[in-house]
Formats: structure tokens, C-alpha cells, sequence
């Protein structure tokens, strides 16, 4: 359930909570939108430049709009577990530190699934082509063009640890305490299947977890454990308490008697962790279900007025840039 106090994905990676990355985002919001202001401005707009500006919430919106529509392309690609789940942290970790106001999301939801591919090995199985050649209106250079954007904001920082894991791990724990020592064969083979689709879910609940902060407050092992917890419990896994709990115990048994204390401490710590997470997960999938169950996506049409604003800008930009050129030729 931890790191080593040196590696970057702990350093840099995992925060101390979402009022810190809000705190980053009002700063990277605030800055970009001082310097659109100021270019509009000086390019003599006779539009008030407040009216293209995006607010944090309307970046927020954008961004947790386009990670759904990331999701359901990888999904709709058939794309390996492990690309999906590293495309959306790398674009969950891009918007911390970018604007949209600056990147647009619909080149960077492609450009992080393209990095993904490559990260995690995938290259030889996939042509840009063949994922995004179907994709209307997309220039499949401006991904490659972004993809050093990409590496730089995130400090080259690239190594992402895999939720999956862990939870391989806790797969051969339980096996290990609770299956293997019952007599009756029967019994073990339908408690391996009732296992077999608790770590499916699990899966599934991983990617879930991608589309929200988990993964930038929590460590992947204790997101691992908590979607472990939920899903035993809704798949009537026996023993799913105990096991969680014997589990953060063991993780600090190793600590000595003089720190006995803040081994205490470290497993209330965990515990207070896994049930945070837990409620991150089930606001998630309610939120999941209503938006599934409403006939109009409400979030769609949010994101299209505020993706219209960002168009405008863009547009406005673009235009500028082509009169500032056209004035140095002449």
C-alpha cells in the first residue's frame, strides 16, 4: 500500500487531496485566462473577451466529458485493459497542469491513447491509422504533434503502475487464507469462480475509478482494495471483511514494537482510505446509471455550448495569427 519515499508517482503524482489540484487548476485557469484576455486585447476584438472565456467549471465539465468519450472509444476499439486505464491517467494528469483554453481535449483524448499504446507496448498491434482513420475531421498528425506536449507536462514521468497488480495479488491472498484451506472440492471450485468474477468486476470498476480522482489521491494498490471490498460484497465473496482488514494488517506487521503506534495509525489510515474511495466509486456509478437511464444526455448538451465558446476562441486565435503573418510578409 506504499511507495518508496523518492519515486515520482508519489512525489508528484498522488495528492494530498482534490482541494489540492483544484488549487492548481484555479492557478492554471487564472493564468491562461489572463493571457487570452490580454491577446484579445491587443488584437483589437470588439467582442468582450469575458464572454469567450471559460470558467474552471466549464473546463472541469470539458474535461470529464471528452475522459467519458476516451473511455468509450477504447472501449468501442476493443482495447487491451491496460491501454485504457493509461490513456485516462495520462489524460487525467494532463488537465491538472493545461487548459483546455490552450489543448483542445479532442486532439488530446487520441494523443493520450496513442502514447498509451506505445507505453505499454501495443504499438506493433495497432496503426494510428487503423484506430482513428474512422474518426471525422481528425488530422492524425496533430496527435503526433502533441505527443511531446504531453511528455512535457507530465515531466516525462511515464511510468504508470497498473491497478492490475495489486490485484493479482489480493486474487492468490485470498485464495491462499480462504480457499485452499477448505476440504470440499465442490466448494473450492465454486468459490474460485465466485472469485474469478469478483476480480472481472474489479476491472471494470478500475476503469470507473479513471474517470474521477481516485487514482490522483489514492495509490493504485488501495484503489485495488477498495473496489475489492465492493465488489465481494456484491458478489457475495465470504469472508470479504476480514480480508481486507487482515490484508492492511499484514502490509504493516513488518513495522517494530517502538512503532507500534504508527503501524496503528498507517492501517486506520488505510481504512479511512478505502472508504473514501468507496465513496468516490458509488457517487461515480450512480451518476453512471442516471446518466444511462435519462433519455437526454444533459451533459452533452453542456459540453457542446461550452466546446462552442472554446471553438470561438480557437477560431479567433487562428485568425489573428493568419493577419500578424500576412502583416510580416508584406
Amino acid at each position: 500500500m506504499t511507495f518508496p519515499s523518492e519515486s515520482h508517482y508519489l512525489s508528484d503524482w498522488i495528492f494530498e487531496s482534490e482541494l489540492d489540484i483544484k488549487k492548481i487548476r484555479i492557478q492554471i485557469n487564472n493564468r491562461v485566462k489572463s493571457e487570452w484576455i490580454e491577446y484579445l486585447k491587443i488584437s483589437n476584438s470588439t467582442k468582450d473577451p469575458q464572454n469567450l472565456i471559460l470558467s474552471l467549471e466549464d473546463e472541469e465539465l470539458l474535461v470529464l466529458y471528452y475522459g467519458r468519450q476516451l473511455m468509450e472509444f477504447t472501449n468501442h476499439k476493443k482495447l487491451p485493459f491496460v491501454v485504457k486505464y493509461s490513456a485516462a491517467l495520462l489524460y487525467q494528469r494532463f488537465y491538472i497542469y493545461q487548459s483546455v483554453m490552450n489543448y483542445d481535449p479532442r486532439i488530446i483524448i487520441f494523443t493520450c491513447i496513442s502514447l498509451a499504446i506505445k507505453l505499454e507496448e501495443f504499438g506493433l498491434h495497432f496503426t494510428l491509422e487503423q484506430l482513428f482513420g474512422d474518426v471525422p475531421g481528425l488530422n492524425i498528425l496533430q496527435i503526433f504533434q502533441h505527443e511531446l506536449i504531453v511528455c512535457n507536462t507530465l515531466k516525462f514521468h511515464l511510468y504508470l503502475i497498473n491497478p492490475r497488480n495489486p490485484l493479482e495479488a489480493l486474487r492468490i491472498l485470498y485464495k491462499r487464507y480462504y480457499i485452499e484451506t477448505i476440504i470440499d472440492n465442490e466448494k473450492q471450485k465454486e468459490l474460485n469462480i465466485t472469485l474469478n468474477k469478483v476480480i472481472a468486476k474489479v476491472e471494470l470498476y478500475v476503469l470507473t475509478a479513471s474517470q474521477t480522482s481516485c487514482f490522483l489521491i489514492y495509490s493504485p494498490s488501495q484503489v485495488a482494495l477498495a473496489l475489492f471490498d465492493i465488489c465481494g460484497r456484491e458478489l457475495n465473496l465470504p469472508n470479504v471483511k476480514d480480508f481486507i482488514n487482515n490484508t492492511i494488517r499484514e502490509i504493516h506487521q513488518s513495522i517494530i514494537i517502538s512503532k507500534y503506534s504508527e503501524s496503528i495509525i498507517s492501517i486506520n489510515k488505510n481504512l479511512e482510505a478505502i472508504h473514501r474511495i468507496k465513496e468516490i466509486i458509488y457517487k461515480e456509478l450512480q451518476n453512471e446509471k442516471k446518466r444511462q437511464q435519462s433519455e437526454q444526455d444533459t451533459d452533452e448538451i453542456i459540453a457542446a455550448n461550452i466546446l462552442d465558446k472554446l471553438v470561438k476562441l480557437q477560431k479567433k486565435k487562428d485568425k489573428e495569427q493568419k493577419k500578424r503573418k500576412r502583416e510580416i510578409n508584406t
